[in-house]
């Protein structure tokens, strides 16, 4: 028994589809924009931090390199 899809049928499944697509590209722009204002909240702390402690930067980049070895040991291979 061979099974047929009807053009309302398929014109269903069109429109559910595209309605995904669109509610799919509205959630990653919303997760674009928050990504992006994290980005600048932590911009700006990292400022305030630098003004308010001396040593803030250099202890900083020293933590980030070695919190982004223990994430991904090949980070050194890739960056020498």
């Amino acid at each position: 028994m061979e099974n047929k899809l009807n053009l309302s049928d398929f014109n269903l499944l069109k429109k559910e589809v595209e309605a995904q697509g669109d509610f799919l590209s509205q959630e990653s722009l919303e997760r674009k924009a928050e990504i992006d204002h994290l980005k600048i909240e932590i911009e700006s702390l990292k400022k305030i931090l630098s003004q308010l402690v001396p040593e803030f930067q250099k202890t900083y980049d020293e933590t980030y390199g070695k919190t982004l070895r223990k994430f991904d040991p090949d980070i050194e291979k890739e960056t020498a």
